[in-house]
């Protein structure tokens, strides 16, 4: 008995040696890639990207940033393909376009939308087949026919078509990155970007004694979240004034997020082209250092928002940007805009006035 008993824990010895040598082994984990799942665990968009499907192991045997950036990617883009977060590409300079080549590929995309000279009513348009805000878009200032075909254009760069119709030259800006100027009825700011110690007051002083004001936006490149959101708040106690805001492809971030709250406002019009669609901000980085897999504070879309860039999201896509209420991809159609929501009121705001020439009279 004792004799089958040994043989039957023999054989059961010898089929577990033959098991073991069958099951292939995983290679050793190295100590940077368990550190880096450790850190990455406190980023901000963790719980985001695991609902997303993200598997954190799938970290375990990366060996350079460009892997890092590879098994992340997949995650950042929403269901149409667009960046969560459009502020940051990651890529090696020079691999730039060149994936293929071991640069990383990269995050960011724009949206522009191109016009054609093609309009009509909305009526004969949507007739045709056009789509609103895809192939036709609301152009008032060609009167009757005040519907625009077009479309949109997408790419790794931001390569707005109707950037050279906003730019001014300034001798001076008593302000450093903003300046404005009015008269009796009108008062434009013109703001290229934000800093945390702006202060609008002198500006804001003059708007209280105007009918109309007029921030343009079309070159503000963002900036300072406080700067911009002492702005709306100043800008919403404004509540009898007529408000324009003036908006490119080239507005964006801080820009955009005082565009988009200010949008539903009922006393302020948006007039312009869609915005560059970079309203949110990469706060969150890996701050620690991973020398063998070349990773040292990099930072990571931001897929979380905030009161004021929560109230943006609603009306922007990354990507993408804020739609105006009025297209104009020029000054003299943004002028005839105005004109037109002012109605007879436009009349006694501006017999004499241009508004380019307001423009490049801020200082």
């Amino acid at each position: 008995m004792r004799k089958y008993i040994f043989i039957i824990l023999f054989s059961i010895f010898l089929f577990g040696c033959a098991s073991t040598n069958n099951v292939e082994k995983k290679p050793r984990i190295d100590s940077d890639n368990r550190k880096l799942e450790a850190a990455f665990k406190n980023y901000g968009g963790y719980d985001v990207l695991v609902e997303r499907g993200f598997d954190i192991h799938s970290l375990d045997y990366i060996k350079n940033q460009a892997e890092f950036i590879y098994a992340l990617q997949p995650y950042w883009y929403d269901e149409d393909g667009n960046p969560l977060d459009n502020h940051f590409g990651y890529y090696n300079e020079k691999d730039y376009y060149d994936t293929t080549a071991g640069g990383l590929q990269v995050l960011r995309k724009f949206s522009n939308v191109c016009f054609e000279d093609k309009y009509g009513t909305k009526e004969e348009l949507l007739n045709e087949g056009y789509i609103e805000n895809k192939t036709m878009f609301y152009y008032p200032s060609n009167g009757e026919k005040d519907w625009r075909v077009g479309y949109w254009n997408s790419g790794i760069d931001n390569n707005s078509k109707y950037a050279d119709n906003f730019k001014h030259t300034y001798s001076q800006l008593n302000h450093g990155n903003y300046g404005f100027y009015g008269d009796e009825d009108c008062i434009i700011i013109k703001i290229f970007n934000h800093k945390e110690n702006d202060n609008f007051s002198e500006f804001f002083s003059e708007a209280e004694d105007v009918n109309v004001i007029i921030v343009d936006l079309t070159n503000d490149g963002g900036g300072s979240i406080l700067s911009g959101v002492n702005f709306i708040n100043s800008l919403k106690l404004l509540e009898n004034k007529k408000i324009y805001i003036l908006i490119s492809n080239y507005t964006a971030s801080c820009g955009e997020m005082i565009a988009s709250n200010m949008k539903n406002c009922p006393n302020t019009k948006i007039i312009g082209i869609d915005t560059e669609g970079t309203v949110k901000y990469a706060i969150n980085y890996i701050s620690y250092s991973f020398p063998k897999l070349g990773i040292k504070n990099i930072y990571l879309p931001c897929l979380f928002i905030d009161e004021y860039y929560n109230n943006a999201s609603s009306l922007i896509k990354e990507g993408v940007g804020l739609l105006p209420n009025y297209w104009a991809i020029n000054y003299i159609d943004m002028e005839n805009s105005i004109e037109f929501d002012l109605g007879e009121d436009y009349f006694s705001w501006s017999k004499e006035r241009k508004l380019s020439d307001m423009i490049g009279k801020c200082h």
